[in-house]
């Protein structure tokens, strides 16, 4: 099958019941049972690493509610080679639990075992890497032999890749219909003496306000930004392009 058509005919934002119905037609076209997509927009602005959401992700899945429950309630994110491995290579990453070349921890063992018992045994999880921190995960996951399985990533991986690359911005686009984020001259330039290193007194005193001031337009800012912390605010003005460091 080939999925360039139906990639190509609309190029908007796509939502989130939509995607979902139309991810889950792909994959399962495909040969796959399964698919999660895990996307959001990240930034650590001291490392400078995928290790900080800005805001939650945006979790879209097919998996049973009892998968989902017991992923979160063990923490399974922590052991997932299919999330610490894509992250550690930026590329698809191919997972069988039963393959000879797939080397795990007893952890990971451990999580595998109880993946087994709703068929996640072996998948493809393929990152994507967007502007300004854009990033996501698509997992595709089969229920069929290891035989039927190299079969399918021989057909159809480079489909999936397209796939993943196209639906990401798609999405992403629905998530930035939201009303964009207006700073005022003020609240920038707080922002960006921030982004500098300086307190609240040093920036005071450059920009000649007083202390209090200055803590009032950092307060706005980080009101209208959604966010908690001063480092956060400075962080997320930088990834949506408010200030420039």
């Amino acid at each position: 099958m080939d999925v360039s058509g139906t990639l190509l005919t609309d190029g908007g934002a796509l939502s989130l019941d939509e995607a979902r119905l139309t991810l889950s037609q792909i994959s399962q076209q495909l040969g796959f049972d399964q698919f999660s997509y895990v996307g959001g927009r990240t930034f650590n602005a001291k490392f400078g690493t995928q290790q900080m959401w800005v805001k939650p992700p945006t979790i879209i899945n097919t998996f049973s509610p009892e998968w989902i429950n017991l992923y979160h309630t063990n923490d399974y994110a922590r052991v997932d080679p299919a999330i610490s491995e894509t992250l550690r290579r930026r590329l698809p990453y191919v997972w069988d639990a039963e393959s000879p070349f797939l080397h795990l921890d007893d952890e990971q063992r451990r999580f595998f075992s109880v993946a087994h018992d709703f068929k996640i045994m072996r998948g493809l999880t393929i990152p994507v890497y967007g502007p300004v921190g854009d990033f996501a995960m698509f997992s595709y996951v089969s229920f069929g032999s290891q035989r039927e399985f190299e079969r399918l990533l021989r057909e159809y991986s480079g489909q999936l890749h397209l796939a993943s690359i196209y639906f990401h911005q798609r999405i992403t686009l629905a998530e930035s219909d939201e009303a964009e984020v207006e700073l005022s001259e003020r609240e920038r330039e707080v922002l960006y003496w921030a982004a500098a290193g300086k307190t609240s007194g040093e920036t005071a005193t450059i920009i000649g306000l007083g202390e209090k001031t200055v803590h009032f337009h950092l307060y706005r800012a980080m009101q209208k930004l959604d966010v908690f912390s001063k480092p956060h605010a400075v962080a997320k003005a930088i990834l949506l392009g408010l200030i420039r460091p």
